[in-house]
């Protein structure tokens, strides 16, 4: 009996999983206009009672989409953090560790598109979306500040730092460009440059 529940259980989780899955996709790809019960159950292949079940509202279903997609977010950092610790990165090697932590594990243009467009998409949807955004940045925020520390640009604010990225990737989003992840490294690379240049001397 016990045996039986724990496979019961087992499904589960993994069919939750599948579920949580096929919305990020359905997210990242579309926007969170595209996610809803019907559209899920299509993309994840399962049952429309299925995702109701797991997840009773539209609401309860984007906030663990956001909330996943965070924790990828945030393992990326803490590797990126974990690696700057170890050697201190140059600029530019910064500046790609910096997205990384920003954007998380998948710098191709499609991820950091669809990441531009869901944050974007948090305002507008509802307010426990925004918040929970809010909510969310704190940690980036924490996590670039380490990097920072940590490759020798601690009076570099990390906030400005997290903006300059959130720019270019948007601007790039905005004019269609290939190559994303490249040119917000470059910009990076170049502020830091700029930051180091204007501090003063002796420091």
């Amino acid at each position: 009996m016990a045996q039986q529940a724990k496979v019961e259980q087992e499904r589960a989780i993994r069919r939750r999983g599948a579920i949580l899955d096929a919305a990020i996709r359905l997210l990242v790809r579309s926007g969170m206009a595209a996610v809803s019960h019907r559209s899920v159950a299509a993309e994840a292949g399962v049952a429309l009672g299925a995702i109701r079940y797991y997840y009773e509202t539209r609401e309860a279903l984007l906030l663990a989409c956001v909330d996943r997609l965070d924790q990828d977010r945030s393992a990326s950092a803490q590797a990126a953090i974990q690696e700057a610790r170890e050697r201190r990165p140059g600029r530019e090697d910064l500046a790609r560790l910096l997205l990384l932590a920003c954007d998380g594990p998948r710098l191709d243009d499609d991820a950091l598109r669809g990441t531009i467009g869901w944050v974007a998409d948090c305002g507008r949807e509802s307010p426990a979306l925004s918040d929970r955004l809010v909510q969310l940045r704190h940690g980036v925020d924490r996590q670039v500040r380490e990097l920072l520390d940590g490759g020798g640009h601690a009076d570099i604010s990390a906030t400005l730092v997290a903006a300059v990225i959130d720019g270019s990737v948007f601007t790039s989003t905005a004019e269609r460009k290939i190559g994303i992840a490249g040119i917000a490294i470059a910009d990076v690379t170049e502020f830091l440059t700029l930051a180091s240049a204007s501090r003063p001397q002796g420091r």
